[in-house]
């Protein structure tokens, strides 16, 4: 993927992303935003916590420019996917582990002991 097409696809995503949030309130909760009432945190599905860690992958500038693949089922995140040494599959393990929703991860990821 160049440059211009990856950041052509990361904008979609995050377009689709705000507007997938945007939508999520009800009128209520929007007239209402001042309410006391406790936050409960809100069950992500796990289209939108994929979609959320993809955005997160690709924009950042440390690993954007590596082909992760990423599938979730019931919260745990599995990547799949070749970087370039150890430090990076760390890196890419913290980054996503801190995504909000994450119950779980599973890292397949490689890299290529000859480099």
């Amino acid at each position: 993927m160049n440059g211009l097409t990856r950041l052509s696809f990361l904008c979609v995503l995050l377009l689709a992303l705000l507007l997938i949030t945007g939508c999520n309130k009800s009128k209520e909760e929007n007239d209402n935003s001042t309410n006391d009432a406790p936050i409960t945190l809100k069950k992500i599905s796990d289209t939108e916590l994929s979609f959320n860690v993809k955005v997160a992958l690709l924009s950042d500038k440390n690993i954007s420019r590596f082909d992760i693949k990423v599938k979730t089922k019931k919260g745990v995140v599995r990547l799949t996917g070749v970087v370039d040494n150890q430090d990076q599959i760390d890196y890419v393990e913290k980054l996503v582990r801190n995504i909000g929703g994450v119950q779980g991860l599973h890292d397949d990821l490689t890299f290529d002991t000859r480099s």
